[in-house]
């Protein structure tokens, strides 16, 4: 829906053809991650509030709520709980389906814009070295001057390429043997929760992570994830059980009275990958992005916003231009995250994997700067902007940084519990969004000359 919302400005027509009937605010088959907890970081928020404009007045009229990430969040992560205060950096609690259903009625409702439901295509349409439109499994033919590609980590397009004559995509991937299962659940009348919750892994010692995230309807969706074989049973009473083999109670105690509504979920990702189309030859007109370019490691929540960020690169495109650059762009887009969550994949699998060079460096001194976001709230502050991709991450390496993790001295872990913070809504300040760089500079970890 970013896509077509970007290529609406410049574009006479879109065209949106979605595999499932026409959804509500409502999981759907098509996506399976719909079931489970989400993150919206702040760029994506940014450039959806461009693309969507008014979308999220709206989604808060219909339940979602807004908070403060550093107060109203509790986070436990790297074996310490973060720092407790104002970040600036405001986060949006929802279910991933009542967003999208926001987006795509505003999307709807734009004059050059078709959304068009229950349609399956059988292939893109290729002569002479461009895409001219797509057909579809009844027969029917679409013409078009741009073809986006974002049917997700199941895309067709490696073997259309091949079948095209292109050649082989290249694919990276790197092992998670991830696998989480979700509930929504009913909070009972004594329960004590900010709006998130999070105690993450530490690897190699501590595979067992859980997020609980409050959603529309005064309810909590909550998900427990494992990797590399260990997970969550699909069972109420196990999954309760379960929760309490985390690295801490908070989750359990959040479960112990609250009620399932509806069943538990489950959902795998043995790999996470990228492909590489934007060093390959591709036929004029078409493009790839999200899922169907690069996927995460969702326990990290960078899906939505790199497929904003992605999407907000075609409002460059214009009727006629070449594709290959912009497929450049969205292609570059995913190199910090990558980066990111490799790198810390890397952590579970060891030297035997053969990360690439310079990523002990990396998982150490990451691993410090993660010590130093629990007592040094301006460390966290950093650290949570460039997460939030709206500081460059090259901002981790400067000076004030290095001296904050390499001098300081490591605090004592504390194993008690942050505490909780009142559930009225945290005030988020007026300057939240000032004080980020441009949106665009968002970028390598090498600070620009």
């Amino acid at each position: 829906m970013c896509a077509a919302a970007a290529l609406a400005s410049n574009f006479t027509k879109v065209t949106v053809l979605e595999r499932d009937g026409k959804p509500g605010p409502q999981p759907r088959r098509a996506v399976a991650q719909s079931h489970h907890t989400h993150a919206l970081l702040r760029r994506g928020q940014l450039i959806m509030d461009k693309l969507f404009p008014g979308a999220f007045d709206r989604l808060e009229a219909d339940g979602a709520s807004v908070g403060d990430m550093g107060e109203a969040v509790r986070w436990y992560h790297h074996g310490a709980w973060r720092a407790r205060g104002e970040l600036g950096i405001p986060i949006w609690f929802q279910s991933r389906p009542l967003l999208e259903w926001h987006l795509r009625e505003r999307l709807a409702a734009r004059a050059n814009v078709e959304l068009r439901f229950r349609c399956h295509v059988d292939a893109p349409l290729h002569a002479r070295g461009r895409i001219h439109g797509v057909r579809l499994r009844d027969g029917e033919i679409l013409d078009a001057d741009l073809v986006v590609d974002a049917a997700g980590r199941g895309s067709r397009s490696p073997r259309w390429l091949s079948a095209w004559g292109y050649g082989e995509v290249a694919e990276e991937r790197v092992e998670l043997g991830l696998t989480y299962v979700s509930g929504l659940f009913e909070l009972g009348p004594h329960a004590r929760v900010d709006r998130g919750l999070m105690i993450s892994t530490k690897a190699p010692v501590n595979r067992r992570g859980g997020i609980a995230f409050r959603v529309e309807g005064d309810r909590m969706m909550v998900t427990l994830f494992g990797y590399h074989g260990d997970r969550a049973p699909l069972d109420p009473a196990g999954f309760v059980e379960w929760s309490k083999t985390l690295g801490q109670p908070d989750i359990h105690e959040l479960l112990a009275g609250a009620r399932l509504v509806g069943k538990l979920r489950t959902h795998g990702m043995p790999y996470q990958q990228r492909r590489g189309y934007a060093a390959m030859k591709l036929p004029a007109g078409y493009l790839v992005l999200g899922d169907a370019l690069c996927s995460f490691d969702p326990t990290f929540g960078q899906g939505m916003t790199v497929a904003a960020i992605q999407a907000e690169q075609l409002t460059k495109l214009r009727p006629g231009q070449r594709t290959k650059p912009v497929q450049r762009s969205i292609a570059r887009a995913t190199h910090v995250p990558w980066m990111m969550t490799s790198t810390e994949a890397y952590a579970w699998l060891g030297p035997q994997a053969e990360p690439p060079a310079g990523t002990a460096m990396a998982q150490q001194y990451l691993g410090r700067l993660f010590e130093l976001a629990a007592h040094d709230l301006a460390a966290y502050r950093t650290l949570a902007q460039v997460s939030n991709m709206i500081r460059p991450a090259w901002q981790l390496l400067a000076p004030r940084m290095l001296a904050r993790a390499l001098l300081s001295r490591r605090p004592k872990l504390s194993l008690a519990p942050a505490r909780p913070l009142p559930l009225e809504r945290s005030a988020v300040p007026a300057s939240s969004g000032i004080h980020q760089s441009p949106l665009d500079s968002w970028g390598p970890w090498t600070k620009p000359r």
